[in-house]
């Protein structure tokens, strides 16, 4: 369950680590509208195949959950609908440089990221974007 709502959410953030301007970001949400936005990540969970290994940068709000099991955390951009009633995006995994909580936003607030969007279709089809790095 917690895999499947993580999967809906949108993550990005802010820290003093940038990401390079050679760069080459392949999906880039932050130019899109927020209807846009919405129905291309709506796009990326339902064909994720289609996005499997490209640099994806997105802006959202910084989401944090916790794994019930273990206390694992998982970390997530989440980007509301037009309306603001709904939330879609992904789970992220950040570069190993990066130390919780030092290294990361406040939980709910504005970030941008940038990560390699992978899914795996054993677990459902599950998405998340990984090697992933804040940028301003």
């Amino acid at each position: 369950m917690r895999r499947l709502l993580i999967c809906f959410l949108l993550l990005s953030c802010e820290t003093n680590n940038l990401i390079s301007s050679n760069d080459k970001i392949d999906v880039d949400l932050t130019l899109l509208s927020s209807t846009m936005v919405y129905g291309e990540v709506f796009n990326m969970i339902m064909n994720p195949e289609n996005y499997a290994g490209k640099t994806v940068k997105m802006k959202g709000l910084f989401v944090l959950f916790e794994d019930m099991e273990n206390g694992k955390p998982f970390y997530a951009c989440v980007i509301p609908d037009a309306t603001a009633c709904c939330l879609q995006g992904f789970e992220f995994v950040p570069l190993s440089e990066y130390n919780y909580p030092k290294d990361y936003p406040k939980v709910d607030s504005e970030i941008t990221i940038v990560g390699k969007f992978e899914y795996d279709e054993n677990n459902f089809g599950y998405c998340r974007l990984i090697n992933a790095r804040f940028v301003r």
